[in-house]
């Protein structure tokens, strides 16, 4: 990333204010100074000369305190220990920039000498230095908040990404379509046979009250979803009967962990959506556990005229998984199975 401060017109502003503080500082604390550049008494060239000089040096320090400031801060500021860092930092850049202006006073010094005050007096590099330490040090800072802004911006926008995923998921949920065919089947269901009409009724009220509860939250255990999961295959089995058959295995119903809420239904309904089934070629659906990974695979029979992707789905429950660890859910397609592995989360925090 290129920040605004990277420009060499910016450089050369930085280079500007430093000198302005020091001439500042300079003509504050030394009568003689207020009497140079005050005074007057003294040749245009010789201004000129001491002016230009005095920028070259400062411009050079300016340009060597940015480029080792950076590293130093790379190296000594954390996000652990950001006082003790940054005061670290401070006092090495200091140091470094002490240890430069040493090295060229001693070599003005066997360069330079002229009686009363000398255009490039080599104590004054002591000043040079400190300043650009200043500047550079107050540069690099910025320049980490910023890249520190635009971060928190980027995270700021992925959970507001993430939030509409979930109410997405929430609107998918309680589709008119899918409490029609469900109030549809249920009013049958109240005619014909009222123990199973309570039997569906209870399944349904368990799916929609999963789904309400659980829509705001990251993850829940892996068994509730399956619980859900169970709750929602009923009021399927109801409608599509034998045309669809789902599978669990015991060992992931016994196997700990945490996944995004409703992530299993959705693949489950994926499958539903994208396939063609009936009783003579039903929809197998398979739910098991692998290398700390919830497997969800199905049968292919795809649809002649497949339906419009809502985004609702699989991007959901990937977009979920970005915030949530470093692991992402996979997909494979072959011999006529789709599957899904969802990554079992085992270090996120209970809700």
């Amino acid at each position: 990333m290129k920040f605004w401060f990277d420009t060499l017109r910016s450089r050369l502003l930085l280079t500007l204010v430093t000198y302005a503080l020091y001439l500042l500082l300079y003509i504050a604390t030394d009568s003689v100074a207020r009497d140079y550049y005050l005074g007057g008494g003294y040749s245009a060239w010789g201004y000129v000369i001491d002016i230009v000089t005095t920028l070259v040096m400062i411009f050079l320090f300016v340009q060597l305190s940015i480029f080792y400031s950076r590293a130093v801060h790379q190296r000594l500021v954390s996000t652990t220990h950001p006082y003790g860092g940054l005061m670290a930092y401070s006092v090495t850049l200091l140091l470094l920039n002490n240890l430069v202006a040493y090295v060229l006073a001693r070599l003005t010094g066997y360069l330079f000498f002229i009686d009363g005050l000398p255009f490039l007096q080599v104590q004054h590099i002591y000043v040079y230095a400190t300043m650009a330490a200043f500047i550079s040090g107050t540069y690099t800072s910025a320049y980490y908040l910023h890249q520190y802004m635009i971060d928190a911006d980027e995270k700021k926008r992925l959970e507001t990404v993430a939030m509409q995923e979930k109410m997405n998921a929430l609107k998918q949920q309680i589709d008119p379509h899918f409490m029609f065919n469900n109030f549809s089947i249920l009013s049958e269901l109240i005619v014909e046979d009222g123990r199973l009409a309570v039997k569906f009724l209870d399944n349904l009220s368990k799916v929609y009250r999963y789904v309400i509860g659980n829509h705001d939250k990251d993850t829940v255990a892996l068994s509730a979803e399956l619980a859900f999961l169970d709750s929602y295959m009923y009021l399927m089995s109801m409608r599509y009967e034998d045309a669809v058959i789902v599978s669990v295995s015991g060992e992931l119903r016994n196997s700990p962990g945490r996944i995004p809420p409703v992530s299993l239904q959705l693949l489950v309904e994926n499958a539903l959506k994208h396939n063609r089934f009936s009783a003579t070629q039903p929809l197998l659906v398979r739910l098991s556990v692998v290398d700390g990974c919830v497997v969800v695979s199905n049968t292919m029979h795809p649809l002649a005229s497949p339906p419009v992707s809502t985004g609702v789905g699989l991007s959901n429950i990937t977009a979920r998984y970005a915030l949530l660890c470093n692991r992402k859910p996979r997909v494979s397609k072959a011999d006529g199975v789709f599957t899904v592995y969802l990554p079992i989360i085992t270090d996120a925090p209970h809700e």
